[in-house]
């Protein structure tokens, strides 16, 4: 399945209850109409980006690379992706699929309640491993018995200890994801505009550092750092698709000074502004005065 330009998911059936996906995805959420129906994700590999998990008890845990989650979530009607980048490798069974894989060895513990999600932190080898099939899903050029066998291998080393028990994974609630949300909603609207966290802090109630924390467990990285990211892609897509000049492109990405705006740009990317443009924009001349 493709995602208009924002990356792509593809399914394979396994065995009769057993289906793996491999995805990339760029874009912040997608709905869900990819899963084969009947059936539940029951492992997810987490190679880049985040991801959102829904529990049954109206709390949110996010994915973040070299994470593995076993267990039950609820099937959302849209997933979330915070910062718009998700690579994965996925399981899903049905009701016939667990028995499928118990008859080969493979069935992981059995979850005492249905709202359990068991979290592991993958070490290089498991990791490398996830890779390699995801890039072989997306690919496409392995026959059935491949596939199987590079499955066969993740689940083997996950039982085997590859990956650590995740202890005291950071669950976030209902409210905490609507004020980060709604948050992150105010503070990208408008790229050329600077909200401050003290000022959002208020407007929701909560100190700055809870803020901060709350903003972390979703996204990832800080406020600023967030932002810094949001403001050099709109910079890369403005300097490639407009014809606006360094100068006002520094102003809508929220830089009154146009030569802060280019050392961050060449910070961030490695070369200036202006050269960006020349290698990214064709031979179409723009004015830079």
């Amino acid at each position: 399945m493709h995602l208009e330009n924002s990356g792509e998911i593809i399914m394979l059936k396994l065995w009769d209850g057993v289906v793996i996906s491999g995805g990339s995805i760029r874009q912040t959420a997608i709905q869900n109409h990819s899963i084969p129906n009947g059936f539940e994700p029951k492992i997810n590999f987490c190679l880049r980006g985040r991801c959102e998990v829904q529990m049954p008890n109206e709390q949110f845990v996010y994915m973040e690379p070299k994470l593995v989650y076993y267990g039950y979530s609820l099937t959302p009607e849209t997933f979330y992706y915070p910062g718009n980048v998700y690579d994965y490798v996925e399981l899903f069974t049905d009701s016939n699929g667990h028995e499928v894989l118990a008859a080969l060895g493979l069935d992981m513990p059995e979850l005492p309640q249905t709202s359990e999600l068991k979290l592991y932190k993958m070490n290089a080898d498991l990791f490398n491993h996830a890779q390699n099939l995801r890039m072989h899903i997306l690919a496409r050029d392995l026959n059935l018995n491949d596939y199987r066998f590079l499955l066969m291998q993740l689940i083997y080393e996950l039982k085997r200890g590859y990956a650590a028990p995740l202890e005291n994974a950071n669950f976030t609630t209902s409210g905490q994801r609507h004020i980060i949300t709604e948050a992150e909603r105010m503070l990208t609207t408008d790229l050329s505009k600077r909200v401050t966290v003290n000022a959002l802090a208020e407007h929701f109630g909560v100190s700055p550092s809870t803020f901060k924390l709350y903003f972390e467990r979703i996204f990832g990285v800080s406020v600023s750092e967030y932002m810094k990211q949001k403001r050099m892609e709109l910079a890369r897509h403005l300097l490639t698709d407009s014809r606006c000049n360094v100068c006002e492109i520094a102003i809508a990405c929220g830089y009154a000074n146009p030569g802060k705006f280019s050392e961050a740009f060449r910070k961030k990317n490695g070369i200036t502004p202006l050269e960006y443009r020349r290698r990214n924009s064709g031979k179409e001349q723009y004015n830079e005065t």
